[in-house]
């Protein structure tokens, strides 16, 4: 857990430029509170602009999660800078595009927001003014300090540029604007608005700085994107459910492990695709295939839930409960019952790692994109467990060579970020012994409490023989057990038809002891993942 440091004051809307719904406002509390990384970038932005302009990093970040973000009607002077930054973001179509992954994500827009809003006050740094100096050290300082509070028209003149005392002219024969002071009663400080200050940046500036900003931000967030849905890093939320820790100095801590490992970094991409896909895929099956639907119940998974709920983002009035239920979990949502059997209990996945899945090797090929079947075989083992966590099954996963060598299991209540990175990570070593990960399976079946009831995943090339015994009293005990085996075979087929040959022979002969075998051909990536994410989904979702 990352330590906290002194708690803040609570953020006040009068130095925010956006309309932050109370919930909303929390929630960017608990994951700011403490943050060190989110306290520089205050301190940045009062250098940078102005005094007033700290809380520049907290409106970036409801701009990106918010379900609709609103620029408030009435901002103090000296905002004006962050007004026409935040409004410029919006109208981005790239910032839009950002926004499709971040919303309503507190990890996305925490990472997000704060790398924008560094980028943002960076760039706004580095600008020059005419005469070449930087503008840093105060771009908005001069602006609404004279003593104008009142409004322009009245006769109190308008508010004056710099320190000076800012006589007003009189507008159309109305008063002498002595002094910018008030008239006809008129309370002090109204001219503390922004309509009564110029943005001290021209439109092109503000443009310029976004795009340079959204630059070097886009791919990061995108990136990140793929990266975070199969690494144990729930959105919404149900983090907060689960006792997560989503405060923003951890998150920028696994966004730069997820960034700096590109071994790890390649295969939760790899897998992100397989569960975005399955996503995609159980979406349609909700909406084509209603004999599925088993009950309703309450959740945020929004590619279940009821038509009526879906009602309630067109009805402004209803937006912000929306969001609240969203949050909290409490959405109307499908349960979804397959054809396979309902006991939805744990999974054991066994994954190869022997020679053959390596890089070298005799069978040791790359796919096109140099990702060879081990990267495969563990981005199955991240999607697996993306997608037994959204069903809460428990997970206990093996790696073998010529015995088992490394094991885990990934409880779907717990942070489970380390285990993932950690073991995703798997090396493969030595030869291949199938008897050997089919025993521990069964061990764990029967020794742990939790894996009473479960389905075996074997992900292998399938390079190796099993004996005609050992299947014969494997088959008996999985039977008594009411245990069933999905085996996946990642393999290259390419034009030495002497391998396809011998991969096509040890399908069949796997084909004894699992109840239904694939083939992933790792040379056509894109059919690779679909096949994937079909058999995963429904092993995952509703039993074999």
């Amino acid at each position: 857990m990352t330590a906290k440091t002194t708690q803040r004051d609570p953020i006040e809307q009068n130095d925010l430029c956006l309309t932050w719904p109370e919930s909303d406002l929390d929630c960017w509390e608990d994951v700011c509170e403490g943050s060190q990384a989110v306290d520089n970038l205050r301190e940045q932005a009062k250098a940078v602009i102005n005094e007033d302009s700290a809380e520049l990093v907290s409106d970036v970040w409801q701009l990106m999660f918010g379900l609709t973000p609103e620029l408030a009607d009435e901002i103090k002077a000296p905002l004006v800078l962050n007004r026409a930054l935040l409004l410029s973001l919006s109208e981005n179509k790239e910032f839009q595009k950002l926004r499709a992954y971040s919303e309503l994500d507190p990890f996305l827009s925490t990472y997000g927001a704060i790398v924008l809003a560094r980028e943002l006050l960076d760039a706004l740094q580095s600008m020059q003014g005419p005469d070449g100096a930087p503008l840093a050290g105060g771009i908005g300082q001069n602006e609404g300090e004279g003593q104008g509070e009142g409004k322009p028209g009245q006769g109190q003149g308008q508010p004056s540029k710099g320190k000076g005392q800012g006589k007003g002219e009189p507008q159309d024969g109305e008063g002498k604007g002595e002094d910018n002071q008030p008239q006809d009663g008129e309370s002090e400080g109204e001219g503390d608005k922004a309509g009564n200050t110029e943005c001290p940046l021209s439109d092109q500036d503000i443009r310029d700085v976004i795009n340079k900003a959204l630059g070097n931000t886009n791919e990061k967030v995108e990136d990140l994107n793929e990266s975070q849905t199969t690494c144990g890093l729930q959105a919404g939320r149900e983090a907060a459910h689960h006792g997560y820790n989503l405060d923003a100095d951890r998150v920028l801590s696994i966004a730069s492990t997820l960034e700096h490992n590109e071994k790890l970094k390649k295969i939760s991409r790899l897998a992100g695709r397989i569960v975005n896909l399955s996503d995609g895929m159980r979406s349609k099956r909700v909406l084509d295939a209603p004999a599925e639907i088993h009950d309703v119940k309450l959740g945020n998974d929004i590619t279940r839930l009821v038509p009526s709920e879906l009602i309630n983002l067109a009805i402004p009035e209803l937006e912000d409960s929306f969001h609240q239920r969203y949050l909290d979990s409490t959405l109307q949502q499908y349960e979804i019952q397959g054809e396979g059997r309902a006991g939805k209990g744990p999974i054991v996945m066994c994954i190869d790692a022997s020679g053959s899945m390596s890089d070298g090797g005799y069978y040791g090929y790359r796919d096109h994109e140099g990702v060879s079947a081990m990267y495969w075989a563990n981005a199955c083992f991240l999607a697996v467990a993306e997608m037994a966590r959204r069903e809460n099954r428990h997970l206990h996963v093996c790696w073998f060579d010529q015995c088992v060598f490394n094991d885990a299991h990934v409880d779907p209540s717990k942070d489970n970020f380390k285990t993932l990175t950690k073991y995703a990570s798997t090396d493969p070593r030595g030869g291949t012994n199938f008897s050997a990960a089919l025993d521990f399976a069964l061990n764990v079946i029967e020794k742990e409490h939790q894996f009473g009831k479960a389905d075996i995943i074997f992900v292998t090339d399938g390079l190796c023989h099993v004996d005609e015994d050992y299947v014969e009293r494997f088959n008996k005990q999985r039977k008594e057990r009411d245990i069933n085996v999905f085996l996946a075979l990642i393999l290259h087929l390419h034009d030495d038809k002497e391998y396809e040959r011998e991969c096509a022979s040890y399908q069949k002969q796997h084909e004894d002891w699992c109840d239904r075998s694939i083939v992933i051909n790792r040379s056509d990536k894109k059919q690779g993942n679909v096949i994937l994410a079909e058999h995963l989904l429904q092993v995952c979702t509703t039993g074999l």
